[in-house]
Parts: C-alpha cells; structure tokens; sequence
C-alpha cells in the first residue's frame, strides 16, 4: 500500500499539535508515544496537548496517546 503508516509521531514533551486535519493514514492520524529507537525516551511524553484537530478516515485511530 502507499499509505503512510502515522501522519504525525509525538514522542517529546511539552509540544502542541493544533489547527490541522489529518486522514487517510493506515494506522493513525496523530500519535503521543515513547520512543521505538535508543534516539528517542521509551516513556511516553508528558505536558502534551492537542487541540482543533480533525482527524477523519484513518485506519485505527485518528489521535492516539500510549504510555503517556
């Protein structure tokens, strides 16, 4: 498939994610998560924030927060 697993990865603390659409992602439209390599924290971010987000046809979930 063409399709882009996640459209947007969060995995560092304090950042926002506003104002946007999101759709079409196999997975997920925005995810918060801990790292999956050693560049990356393996917790989850904390003082995270979404807001305005639309998120519409993506394939499991349109915003997603693990671990956090």
């Amino acid at each position: 498939s063409d399709k882009l697993l996640n459209g947007i990865s969060v995995t560092a603390d304090q950042v926002a994610v506003e104002n946007l659409t999101v759709q079409r992602y196999a997975i997920n439209g925005v995810i918060f998560t801990g790292g999956y390599d050693n560049d990356d924290p393996q917790d989850g971010p904390v003082g995270w924030r979404a807001s305005y987000v639309t998120a519409a046809n993506n394939g499991l979930y349109g915003l997603y927060a693990f671990g956090t």
